[in-house]
């Protein structure tokens, strides 16, 4: 699901860095912008996707209580940051799983499915870069999609590095050059 809906936007963002260039069709990029909502499409749609996840937290109680116990894992780590609110929401995701797996409220999780399947797969990639990634791009995901305060962070992606300081970001860019060099 995260990766069917964020494709069309990463295309696009890595699009206009490429400008007038990366649009032209003797460019890989017009047929990559142009092939990114495929798997969207492939897949089913994002509603779809989303049912199929609380079908699947219904059915399999032990799959929920697995996504719990990853989602836990680096809930001190989180705490110690400071500045976002990864527990906050982990803590208000395990009561919807937990009211999901019982069956209760099932026609409020199905309106709110896509917004509950969103924060999962933020929070399950919050988790997965503080247990093993690097530690400072584990804090600055979680500082600019789990801020402490939610309007901190602007919508568009390309104007998420401006909540980041100076030294994060040149650890961002130094960790995508392609030949280590500083």
């Amino acid at each position: 699901y995260w990766v069917c809906k964020r494709a069309t936007l990463v295309a696009y963002e890595a699009m206009e860095c490429h400008g007038g260039n990366g649009y032209v069709e003797e460019h890989p990029m017009a047929a990559l912008f142009r092939q990114a909502p495929l798997n969207g499409i492939w897949e089913g749609s994002g509603n779809v996707i989303c049912l199929d996840v609380l079908r699947g937290i219904a059915k399999e109680p032990h799959s929920t209580r697995a996504l719990l116990a990853e989602l836990h894992a680096p809930m001190d780590l989180a705490k110690e940051w400071g500045g976002n609110c990864y527990s906050a929401t982990v803590q208000r995701l395990e009561k919807e799983l937990r009211a999901a797996a019982g069956g209760s409220n099932g026609g409020d999780l199905e309106v709110g499915a896509r917004h509950l399947v969103d924060r999962l797969a933020v929070c399950l990639t919050a988790s997965v870069l503080m247990q093993d990634g690097d530690p400072v791009v584990a804090q600055c995901f979680l500082k600019t999609r789990l801020p402490a305060v939610a309007s901190s962070v602007p919508h568009n992606v390309g104007a998420m590095a401006s909540v980041l300081t100076e030294e994060e970001r040149d650890h961002l860019i130094q960790r995508l050059q392609v030949d280590g060099s500083q």
